[in-house]
């Protein structure tokens, strides 16, 4: 589009229907369309002020009702003051409010990217939240033979067995001989 590289993403429901492009590799909306049987909406973003970056410079708004115009209107933007600082979950991932296991995709590159547990990506679904996470593992750290005591359990299971399997064994060659 315009000499760029994009992603078209579109999305139908019913009559409604939505077209994004999608500047790659800045993810910059360059244009936003949304149609319905009445309505048809299109919204234009140019970013020619590197200073801007990632807001647009000019958006020009343009909605029509049974192909007749609405509205029109041109926004310019002269002058950009950013705060000072932002809080620094603003630009992460914990700030979407992403659900418990959602998939992350990284639909530049058609890969999964993780899983979110809570508090960051990881490689498999959780089967428990950051916070049950965090209780878990303070109260195993605060109970070190917790994980003694489930060894020697698992040890004893396991003699247990290979007995069983041995005496098997033994009554077997009993019967044979």
């Amino acid at each position: 589009m315009n000499g760029k590289n994009v992603h078209l993403v579109t999305w139908k429901e019913g009559d409604d229907y939505w077209e994004i492009y999608i500047e790659e590799p800045g993810f910059r909306v360059l244009q936003y369309k949304i149609k319905d049987r009445d309505i048809d909406i299109q919204i234009d973003s140019e970013y020619s002020d590197s200073a801007f970056f990632p807001f647009p410079t000019r958006v020009k708004i343009l909605r029509k009702i049974d192909g007749e115009t609405q509205f029109d209107r041109t926004i310019t933007v002269q002058e950009f003051k950013v705060q000072k600082s932002f809080p620094p979950e603003t630009f992460t991932l914990t700030s979407l409010n992403i659900p418990l296991n959602a998939m992350v995709t990284d639909y530049r590159i058609n890969r999964i990217i993780g899983y979110w547990d809570g508090e960051k990506l990881v490689d498999d679904p959780v089967k428990m939240s950051a916070q049950e996470r965090r209780e878990w593992e303070a109260m195993n750290n605060r109970q070190p033979l917790g994980n003694t005591v489930r060894y020697i359990l698992m040890a004893v299971g396991i003699l247990m067995i290979t007995f069983a399997i041995i005496s098997m064994i033994r009554q077997r060659l009993q019967k044979q001989g």
